[in-house]
């Protein structure tokens, strides 16, 4: 008897590391729930994966910064009859410059994003994964590890991100589950032309790496149940040096670092 494939949900699947993720876990025989807003890029992957991996590939156009949201995707899985096994929280997006010139909205949708939807979705599927003994992966950033002038917010989420997944790992360790958080550094994907840093020297120096090669640690990580993992070499150096240095003198290198706006 064949054994059963895993069914794991990812959000922001339809592009950049999300996207990655999907492959990753395609090629290791398991069954996918993608989430993201645009169907019809979700629909092309969808053929894609089954085609390529002959892998079941459920598809939920939801932009989950939308009101109930998370209760949407929930309620369609249900219909379906479906229960993850593991969960990948991928979706989120930053911003850059000064705080006092950025619109508040956009500040207020990433928090909400990045940190908000990220703890409604593991808090709704957390059950589901407990049963199947399962893992869930937060995506967090090297961000998380200091403070980062004209990257306040983005980056106070980040940090967010990684002490809620580190202390909740501990919560459900003894459960059989795990809780890995991805660290990456500069990655190649839209994230820098979304957080207006396309130009930036961040995004074209030989630290920035391949979306399928973060997505490729993440994925080992989860898969081994760590607890957090930072991907690359560089970064790993990175963010050893930010547990030497005083917090206020690490938010001055990154603020030399960032360049004047």
């Amino acid at each position: 008897m064949a054994k059963k494939r895993p069914l794991t949900l990812i959000t922001g699947a339809s592009s950049g590391i999300g996207l990655e993720f999907a492959k990753i876990c395609a090629k290791e025989h398991h069954d996918l729930v993608l989430v993201a807003r645009s169907k019809d890029v979700l629909k092309k992957i969808k053929k894609e994966l089954e085609t390529t991996y002959k892998a079941t590939i459920h598809i939920i156009d939801q932009d989950l910064l939308e009101e109930k949201s998370i209760s949407s995707i929930e309620a369609k899985l249900k219909r379906k009859k479906l229960i993850i096994n593991n969960l990948i929280n991928n979706a989120g997006f930053g911003t850059s410059g000064l705080f006092e010139k950025l619109p508040l909205e956009k500040e207020l949708s990433m928090i909400s994003l990045n940190c908000s939807k990220l703890v409604e979705l593991t808090h709704t599927f957390l059950p589901q994964v407990i049963k199947r003994k399962g893992r869930i992966l937060n995506v967090a950033s090297t961000a998380a590890f200091q403070p980062i002038p004209q990257m306040s917010t983005y980056a106070a989420t980040k940090a967010f991100v990684l002490s809620f997944s580190k202390a909740l790992h501990e919560e459900v360790e003894s459960k059989g589950v795990s809780v890995t958080t991805l660290c990456p550094g500069p990655t190649k994907t839209n994230f820098d032309k979304v957080a207006g840093m396309d130009k930036s020297s961040l995004f074209s120096g030989p630290g920035v790496m391949d979306a399928q090669e973060v997505a490729q640690i993440g994925f080992d990580a989860m898969v081994n149940r760590q607890s957090h993992v930072v991907a690359g070499m560089q970064n790993k150096a990175g963010a050893l040096l930010t547990k030497l240095v005083p917090m206020s003198a690490s938010a001055k290198i990154a603020k030399k670092l960032m360049g004047k706006k």
